[in-house]
């Protein structure tokens, strides 16, 4: 966790050609609801960014088949199909 927080604070990303989809957690992980939005992650370079159900842990572990649904409907409106 701490090296993701790193890299996003301090890495020098490059916009990249590719779709990005960057899915982050509705709530916080704060024992106490924040007044503001600040709490929230922004990943610039993110082509898309959606908020899925959950905070950071729950977003992967009670919330994975919302989670999951969110990637597969991107994936399916986003990428081609192969043929």
């Amino acid at each position: 966790m701490g090296r993701y927080i790193r890299l996003i604070s301090e890495g020098d990303l490059k916009d990249v050609e590719a779709p990005v989809l960057f899915l982050r957690a509705q709530a916080s992980i704060a024992e106490a609801e924040p007044a503001s939005d600040d709490w929230r992650a922004v990943f610039p370079t993110a082509h898309t960014t959606a908020d899925v159900p959950g905070d950071h842990f729950t977003m992967m572990e009670e919330h994975i088949a919302t989670t999951a649904r969110a990637v597969d409907d991107w994936l399916r409106a986003t990428v081609p199909a192969a043929g």
